[in-house]
């Protein structure tokens, strides 16, 4: 028993050892023509128990060696209507281990054909000039073409290059147009195609917009320097921008100023330039937003000069100033009345007639429209312009010379609480009571120190009145003597 095992066991081995070589299954695939008239096939089979690596044979030719996981193998031929192809295919080891396949002659000799050109003609240029884009079939051609036309030759091309772009042409409105397409190798393989006649209409165009923002003033403002180029466009142009309009300008006015423009850190400003005649022809540019330091707000100098009183007992007083950081324009009140509202343009500015009866002491304030605590004041006193009353006038304007006319800061005055006293204000009265009646004189002073206005007290009165509707809104000061003090008490005017 043991030796029939062994027996068997040796078979198998030796069996297994001299399997013979299988090739079956070939398949042969054949592509089409290329250009260059050739052809590709691709080989593929099935294999087993084969050596490491088989060869490719045919037509006295041998294709070469290759692997058998190389598979499948593909093969480039020439197309020449001559050659009848066939393929031995053997294992490296056994060369009883084939495969054969006949393919037959294979025909790549196509004659060439160029046909179908289509042209696409580009829009004209500033310069009257336009391109065109050229295509068309071919087959059966060489690597190359040329290109040409009214006696043009534009050059050679790839036929990979196509379609083609020739530029330059000119849109003189008498040229026709034609393009022929020749093969580099085959003189009678051409296509041709008429374009015709091309006439460019002339198209507004705006280009090159430049903005410049100029400083900022001591108001906050500033201007827009706006320039740009221009071709075949009207004779004008308007400015739009953030929903105003800036205007009609020529395009010889160019470059134009625009403004003057708020630096309020808010706005982002836009411009559009629109021809007047083609409103698609345009251009726009973003110059975003500009702040301006707004300088404080600041009046200051205030000068008042008063004119010679006239035939009716009336003047005028004439009122300039410096500024600094306002806004456009400034008010003037004083004693009551509002003289009106002013562009700072216009300085220096008259008020007037006014009343010289002797008795007002003209004040005047002027303050900006936009900011009422930016203001400047000045009192030019009492105007007598009344001949009967200018001596008694003068001879009370002496009277208070240096002693009532303007508050000596430095004086001393009873700062202590009056106990014999009670002063109070309404809305239209500064009002001091007494316990007892009094004779003294009281006088009245502005914030700044000067004098508003003399009460004379009789002694059977025993309070003062003051009606300040005529008064400006302020700080006020009452002063008057009672029991050898000199006394100061401060109202202030709502």
């Amino acid at each position: 028993m043991k030796t029939i095992g062994l027996f068997i066991l040796s078979f198998f081995c030796a069996s297994g050892l001299f399997a013979a070589c299988e090739l079956w299954d070939l398949q042969v695939e054949k592509s089409d023509c290329n250009h260059e008239k050739k052809f590709m096939v691709t080989i593929n089979f099935k294999y087993k128990d084969v050596g490491e690596c088989f060869t490719i044979k045919g037509n006295g030719k041998t294709y070469g060696s290759f692997k058998y996981n190389q598979l499948p193998v593909k093969l480039t031929l020439s197309g020449d209507c001559k050659t009848d192809y066939e393929f031995v295919i053997r294992d490296c080891h056994t060369e009883s281990c084939r495969l054969e396949y006949f393919l037959g002659k294979e025909c790549c000799e196509v004659d060439c054909e160029l046909s179908e050109m289509r042209i696409e003609k580009t829009e004209c240029d500033d310069d009257q000039n336009f391109c065109v884009f050229i295509n068309f079939n071919h087959v059966g051609n060489s690597n190359c073409f040329k290109l040409s036309g009214n006696g043009h030759d534009y050059g050679r091309f790839s036929y990979s290059q196509l379609p083609v772009k020739i530029c330059g042409l000119k849109a003189n409105c008498e040229t026709e147009y034609e393009f022929t397409a020749q093969d580099c190798e085959n003189e009678a393989c051409t296509t041709s195609k008429e374009l015709g006649i091309v006439c460019c209409e002339k198209v507004c165009k705006l280009s090159e917009l430049k903005m410049e923002k100029t400083k900022c003033d001591d108001h906050g403002k500033f201007y827009v320097i706006i320039n740009f180029k221009n071709s075949n466009s009207s004779d004008c142009f308007k400015v739009k921008g953030n929903g105003k309009d800036y205007g009609t300008f020529k395009y010889n006015q160019l470059p134009i100023k625009i403004g003057p423009l708020d630096g309020d850190c808010k706005t982002n400003y836009e411009f559009k330039i629109i021809d007047c005649h083609d409103e698609h022809c345009q251009i726009s540019g973003n110059l975003g937003i500009v702040c301006c330091e707004h300088k404080q707000c600041n009046i200051r100098d205030l000068r008042i000069n008063k004119s010679d009183c006239d035939e009716h007992k009336n003047f005028y007083v004439t009122i300039n100033f410096r500024y600094s950081g306002t806004s456009n324009c400034f008010k003037v009140r004083g004693n009551g009345v509002n003289y009106g509202t002013f562009n700072y343009t216009q300085l220096p500015i008259r008020i007037g007639p006014l009343t010289g009866d002797c008795k007002t002491v003209y004040e005047f304030v002027v303050y900006d429209c936009e900011n009422e605590s930016c203001k400047a004041s000045k009192s030019i006193g009492r105007v007598c312009c009344e001949e009967h009353k200018r001596e008694g006038f003068q001879n009370t304007e002496s009277e208070l010379q240096g002693q009532s006319s303007q508050i000596n800061w430095n004086a001393k005055f009873s700062t202590e609480q009056l106990n014999d006293l009670q002063y109070s204000q309404s809305n239209n009265l500064f009002i001091v009571r007494f316990n007892e009646s009094i004779h003294t004189k009281a006088y009245l002073y502005n914030s700044m120190g000067m004098l508003m206005r003399n009460i004379p007290i009789e002694s059977t009165e025993n309070r003062i009145e003051i009606n300040n509707t005529e008064l400006l809104p302020g700080i006020y000061y009452l002063r008057f003597e009672l029991d050898g003090k000199q006394n100061l008490l401060r109202f202030v005017k709502m």
